[in-house]
């Protein structure tokens, strides 16, 4: 049996065995209006010269339901549900890597090999933000409709990942087939489906007994993408991504 506690590492379990650090950024959450642009572009500080842009700015909120986890068991195309439970969350708020990091508590994975994480999202993200550029380049804000220039304060809006998001659909009979890369899609449900088995430190294996501890550092530096044409005016307002990185910890 596996026990998952959020940022609590348990003393005296297998005392004889090594700590195994796992850190990496999970693909799941660059949830990407226009992908190619996954954390690419400099942030919004001044107007370019003479030719359009697209620049990044801090989301006021991110809001993003999480509606699964899952682990895929190595080579197969298997998987075990640590929590199918629905929550939402702010990835912009302060604090926001304990407060989703505690969505993996107290969960249950059998002894085993597992060599993918798969994340499910729910098919709706609400974000908002603004930007300001020195040299002369307008204000831009997300709006409830799409963005303005108007200087005013941002407002949430919802995108969906089946369109805005740009993901392909799939289905459960076609998940985790790909063995040799990650797989982005949106199943049946409309839900954004992540099986990303690029995680450092796996395949991990879990011995009977095993306790791992998870530790969640979210940035949202980069997570509204504003696109301005050649003189400075912004055309276009979408969210770029949320960066996670995920530690676990196996005593």
């Amino acid at each position: 049996m596996l026990l998952i506690k959020y940022g609590v590492i348990i003393k005296g379990a297998q005392m004889g065995k090594g700590i195994l650090m796992v850190t990496t950024t999970l693909s799941s959450f660059l949830l990407l209006s226009n992908q190619s642009h996954a954390f690419g572009n400099d942030l919004c500080t001044t107007k370019s010269s003479g030719s359009s842009f697209t620049c990044d700015g801090v989301a006021d909120n991110f809001y993003m339901t999480m509606k699964g986890f899952r682990l895929r068991k190595s080579g197969t195309d298997e998987f075990v549900v640590i929590t199918t439970n629905e929550a939402t969350y702010d990835f912009a708020a302060s604090g926001a890597g304990e407060t989703v990091g505690s969505y993996l508590t107290d969960g249950y994975i059998p002894p085993g090999t597992y060599d993918a994480v798969s994340p499910i999202l729910g098919p709706t993200m609400t974000v908002g933000g603004s930007t300001t550029l020195s040299g002369g380049g307008s204000p831009c804000r997300t709006t409830t409709s799409g963005y303005s220039t108007d200087g005013g304060s941002a407002e949430n809006r919802d995108y969906d990942f089946d369109g805005d998001g740009g993901f392909s659909s799939g289905s459960d009979a076609v998940e985790g087939m790909n063995r040799s890369s990650d797989e982005q899609y949106i199943n049946g449900d409309g839900d954004f489906v992540l099986v990303d088995s690029s995680v450092s430190g796996f395949p991990i294996t879990i011995e009977d007994g095993d306790v791992i501890s998870f530790t969640m550092n979210i940035s949202v530096a980069k997570s509204v993408s504003y696109e301005y044409n050649s003189s400075g005016t912004c055309t276009s307002a979408y969210p770029a991504g949320v960066e996670v990185n995920l530690s676990a910890t196996i005593n």
